[in-house]
């Protein structure tokens, strides 16, 4: 795929016009497939929840939230404008997130470039049809722009400028540090999702001849990876730090005759693809945006609100988008008089003790069967308070 064979360690004064061309293609294909799985996800991630709540305040003129979290209110600062002129919410975030991840793999194939002559392009192709940073990016998340920052990192890193390498790796890292989703899968099925089969290829760099250049690509993927593991969102993380794992393949395959890294590459590209395609969110998903919006028009009062273990349906009921992680903070929440209904479908779902102790204060809310039908699917249990 490239328009030379893998050559030496020293740094190249540019990419061939050929590979210039096929990295811009690259980029207008890494946009458009964010779009295509953006477009076919329902709703978008508990983080970027809280980014379109703080971006939907900024339109309004209300700035103090995002005070309050200026570190990481990036993206909604960037989202604000669109939103304050009557652009969609959801569909701004996704545009962003497409534009970020796409754009992410120039600076990342300029990374790899650096580091090896010929490896830009098989590093933009890989961070073209990246797995996780695809999926987070289809649902509107904060670590699309995160792994833009991250690229532009690694290419400063590259050309041995550090201090500018160290300040836009210290403004990316707040967004990739964010609160678990609360319906991911299992740890495996993030390990997979995350690094996929890119990650097999990675080791190849240490193969002779090798360069100590590879470490920061290495280091940072390493750290956001720890990151994702100690938070429990290691898909964000993955994401934010998907450049890193492209340079090091791009660099890894450059060794190889042009017919085993185009063979290596078509193959990694495409499960990288079907990865993402295939873990996209059930459509029954939008319940949580849908049920909200049937409790604040046709079952709450004017005044009234609701409580709720899910970001996603806080947000859609025009509320801060914050976890309610234990039982004894809902049971907080609910004693006031003004919280009208409750919806749970999180961890606290399963908590017998609270379900009772809400039995004696809400019922459960008759719906639409069609709304009910998709509550169902998506585990939520809707109560009303008691008259």
């Amino acid at each position: 795929m490239s328009g030379r064979e893998g050559g030496a360690d020293a740094a190249p004064t540019g990419m061939f016009e050929r590979d210039r061309r096929a990295v811009l293609w690259l980029c207008c294909a890494g946009v458009c497939w964010r779009w295509v799985v953006g477009k076919h996800t329902p709703m978008p991630t508990a983080e970027a929840c809280e980014q379109l709540w703080l971006a939907q305040r900024l339109a309004v003129g209300d700035f103090t939230p995002a005070v309050a979290v200026w570190w990481r209110a990036l993206p909604a600062l960037l989202m604000a404008p669109a939103i304050a002129v009557g652009a969609p919410a959801v569909a701004t975030a996704k545009v962003l997130a497409a534009l970020a991840g796409g754009l992410a793999v120039a600076p990342t194939a300029l990374a790899a470039e650096r580091l090896r002559q010929g490896a830009g392009v098989g590093a933009a192709a890989v961070a073209m049809a990246g797995g996780a940073a695809v999926l987070e990016a289809g649902a509107g998340g904060s670590s699309a722009t995160a792994s833009l920052l991250v690229a532009l990192a690694l290419w400063a890193a590259a050309g041995r400028r550090r201090g500018l390498a160290g300040l836009v790796a210290v403004t990316a890292a707040p967004l990739a540090m964010v609160a678990p989703e609360p319906d991911r899968p299992s740890l495996l099925q993030q390990v997979w999702l995350g690094a996929g089969p890119a990650a097999a290829l990675a080791p190849l760099v240490l193969l002779r001849p090798r360069s100590a250049h590879f470490v920061v690509p290495a280091a940072a993927l390493l750290l956001g990876l720890v990151a994702g593991l100690a938070t429990g969102e290691l898909v964000a993380a993955a994401s934010a730090v998907g450049p890193a794992l492209a340079v090091l393949v791009g660099v890894a395959l450059a060794r190889f005759g042009r017919r085993w890294r185009d063979l290596l590459l078509c193959v990694v590209v495409a499960a990288q693809c079907h990865t993402a395609w295939t873990s996209i969110a059930p459509a029954s998903a939008v319940a949580e945006r849908v049920v909200a919006g049937y409790l604040l028009g046709s079952v709450l009062d004017p005044g009234q609100r609701l409580a709720t273990d899910l970001p996603r349906v806080a947000w859609a009921a025009g509320a801060q988008p914050v976890s309610i992680a234990s039982a004894e903070e809902l049971r907080r929440v609910v004693a006031d008089p003004q919280v009208g209904a409750v919806v749970l479908g999180g961890a606290l779902v399963g908590d017998a003790s609270l379900r009772a102790w809400l039995a004696g204060r809400f019922v459960v809310v008759g719906m639409p069967a069609d709304l009910e039908d998709l509550a169902a699917e998506r585990h939520l249990v809707v109560l009303v308070r008691r008259t």
